[in-house]
């Protein structure tokens, strides 16, 4: 079995952790984790330890650092923004964002999106997305920023703007080498995605995308599900960017 992520503060001077109640339950009652047992200790912003269990009482599970990790970098970041859809569908949409490497997940309110999330789902998100990090083996946990306007979005940060949308002007999904003319700014943030609610965008809004200087692209003649066309755009970027 390979070595469990567990998400933990970083250790103490001395290359102790202190190990949350839940992790130290997941380990020992879930995994039947003992003295000598091995996982991976992350604290969701890159950095990660390869430690050890050196006790376990009914108060506490202590454990030590054996070997600091590499630190996990990105050279690009990628934050999608996404329409919000109807629950469980939202919810896929967050695990397989985090799951693909994403920095960040916006969810947008739209003028057709049919639900508006509110601090018990975005908790919700929160925890699928550390969920699906250490599924994954990732040393970063994606970030669930709360519900945003699209007026609001900080469009200026990007290197690039996609928007997925079935436009006549869309960029089709075959000339993926116009890609690297979408640029908005010249600054560093990587891509921000853009994706739609079942509706899609609607008139105003597209006008605002092109007000902003973006352009749209296009992932085939057919409309798709937004989470369906989320983990395209995201496999898209990622070879953009020439991710690992």
């Amino acid at each position: 079995m390979r070595e469990p992520f567990i998400l933990t503060s970083p250790p103490d001077s001395e290359g102790f952790l202190a190990i949350p109640d839940d992790e130290a339950n997941h380990l020992t009652k879930v995994l039947r984790f003992s003295p000598g047992d091995r996982f991976v200790a992350i604290d969701g912003v890159g950095n990660g330890w390869q430690a050890e269990i050196v006790g376990v009482s009914k108060r506490e599970l202590k454990a030590r650092v054996l070997e600091k990790l590499p630190v996990e970098t990105e050279r690009k970041s990628i934050t999608v923004a996404i329409g919000a859809v109807k629950g469980p569908r939202m919810e896929w949409a967050v695990e397989k964002a985090a799951e693909l490497g994403a920095s960040a997940f916006i969810p947008l309110k739209t003028r057709y999106a049919v639900v508006e999330p509110g601090e018990g789902r975005s908790r919700r998100w929160k925890n699928i997305a550390v969920a699906a990090a250490k599924q994954s083996r990732r040393l970063t946990l994606m970030k669930i920023e709360y519900l945003m306007a699209i007026a609001d979005l900080p469009v200026q940060k990007y290197q690039s703007v996609w928007v997925f949308d079935l436009t006549d002007d869309a960029i089709p999904l075959t000339d993926f080498g116009a890609l690297a003319s979408l640029g908005v700014t010249d600054h560093r943030e990587g891509i921000l995605i853009l994706i739609g609610p079942e509706g899609g965008f609607s008139d105003e809004e597209r006008q605002f995308f092109r007000t902003i200087g973006t352009r749209f692209i296009s992932l085939g003649s057919h409309p798709l599900r937004t989470e369906t066309a989320l983990v395209a755009a995201l496999v898209m970027a990622k070879s953009h960017l020439k991710d690992r």
